[in-house]
Order: C-alpha cells, then sequence, then structure tokens
C-alpha cells in the first residue's frame, strides 16, 4: 500500500520544475571557513533555514546525479510515463545523502562536473493546516503529505531544479521555508 507521500509525489510528478543554466562568475566567492575545516576543492554547499532564520538541523540531504543535459531535461520535464521513467532511472541516480549540521550547513565535496539535483527530507514545525499541500519555494517544490513517511521520521520533502557544477568554484543553495 502506498503512503499519502508517495501518493503525493507520483501525481506532483506531472508538474514541470524549471532548470537552471550553468551559474556565471559573477557570484560572490564563498564566506572563509572556521580553521578547523581548511581550504578545499569545490563543492556543492547549501544552508537550510526557516522563515524565522532558525537552521533545519534535522534535514536528510540527497545528491542526485543526471549523465548528461537530456537526462536532466528529462527529470525537469517530470515525464510520468513508463517509459519516461524507465529512462530517467537509467540515466541518473542518487549518489550522496549527507545530514544537515546543527547550523543547517551541508556540503558534497569530491563531486565531478555535471547535472545534478538535490532534495531535503526534514520534519517541519508547526504542520501545514492543509495537507497534503505543496508549495513553490523559488526553485524548490516542497511537499508536506500530512504524516510521516514509512522510516516514521520524515513528513516533508522538498525537491531542487536541476544545476550545473562546474567543480571550479562552490556552487550554493540556500532554502529558507
Amino acid at each position: 500500500m502506498r503512503t499519502a507521500l508517495e501518493i503525493l509525489i507520483a501525481a506532483l510528478a506531472l508538474l514541470p520544475l524549471q532548470t537552471r543554466a550553468p551559474r556565471q562568475a559573477t557570484h560572490a566567492a564563498p564566506p572563509p571557513r572556521a580553521a578547523e575545516e581548511p581550504t578545499k576543492p569545490p563543492a556543492i554547499r547549501g544552508m537550510l533555514r526557516r522563515s524565522d532564520g532558525q537552521p533545519i538541523a534535522d534535514a536528510q540531504i540527497i545528491l542526485r546525479g543526471f549523465e548528461d543535459e537530456a537526462c536532466k531535461d528529462l527529470y525537469a520535464s517530470r515525464e510520468a510515463s513508463a517509459a519516461g521513467q524507465e529512462k530517467l532511472a537509467a540515466c541518473s541516480k542518487d549518489l550522496l545523502t549527507v545530514q544537515a549540521t546543527p547550523k543547517g550547513e551541508f556540503f558534497f565535496s569530491g563531486v565531478q562536473p555535471g547535472w545534478y539535483a538535490v532534495r531535503f527530507l526534514w520534519n517541519i514545525e508547526p504542520k501545514p493546516g492543509k495537507s497534503p499541500s505543496a508549495d513553490r519555494v523559488g526553485e524548490f517544490l516542497v511537499i508536506y503529505a500530512g504524516k510521516k513517511d514509512s522510516s516514521g521520521r520524515y513528513d516533508t520533502l522538498s525537491h531542487g531544479s536541476p544545476f550545473f557544477f562546474d567543480a571550479e568554484k562552490d556552487y550554493r543553495i540556500e532554502f529558507k521555508y
């Protein structure tokens, strides 16, 4: 039997996601890191915060990789046909999973240049009044299923739009919900 979150995700598969072209060099350099983190190769880094500025510290962040731009485009189109889903499964996969720090920070290092997307799983408070529900928050689709998923841990999911990581500079993700 499918959970409410799984049903909602399947229904939302029909919604198109926007994609972003590779970022230009106009972005500010990342802030200096504390002494415990010496200069490292470029990484995909992010910060998760609630609307009141408090960190989202209990989040699980998953990095999904796409073998090429055509695969990224298929993901962004949210093709719901069996053939589209089969092709997407063949050309993309979850690569890495990390936990947010107590400050709501996360990073993926050692990542090769290419197309990626991230998603976050976390528990929100207070619960939305309407469930299931979905909201667009910047470049993210935030889905609340109304109850915890089958793991018993998370009840909110956010899918980000695909992006290109050039591995020459940090790619920054800022999320505020």
